[in-house]
């Protein structure tokens, strides 16, 4: 009987697997947000991420670190996590295409009070 469900556990992991898609995104563009007004521009440095989609859930990898975006609520198709450290916030979103169903847009954000940092992500 623990040979069946080790087996079964086994073949769940390699199905997850094998349709799991990793793929590299380049930073597109930056706004910066404080208390004088925003700043956008295309022209910045910043390393790119590496996306795991999971189907069900979305990994994304920024300087080693892996934030784990799960399903959002009340729209399957957007994927978030938030994360805080003291008084600073991150939040992360992917959005998937209804018609091809690919990622096709991260969005990372930075917020400190009424500063802000939030740079966009392409395949």
């Amino acid at each position: 009987m623990s040979r069946i469900i080790i087996f079964l556990a086994v073949q769940l992991f390699c199905a997850t697997t094998m349709f799991a898609q990793t793929m590299i995104f380049k930073p597109t563009s930056a706004t910066i947000k404080d208390n004088q007004g925003s700043y956008t521009t295309q022209q910045f440095d910043c390393s790119n991420i590496v996306v795991n989609d999971n189907i069900t859930t979305v990994d994304v990898v920024i300087a080693g670190d892996k934030i784990i975006l799960s399903p959002n609520q009340y729209n399957k198709d957007t994927y978030t996590a938030i994360a805080h450290q003291g008084s600073i916030e991150v939040k992360a979103v992917a959005y998937r295409s209804s018609s091809s169903d690919k990622i096709y847009l991260i969005i990372l954000t930075t917020k400190n009070g009424d500063k802000s940092v939030t740079i966009n992500f392409k395949p």
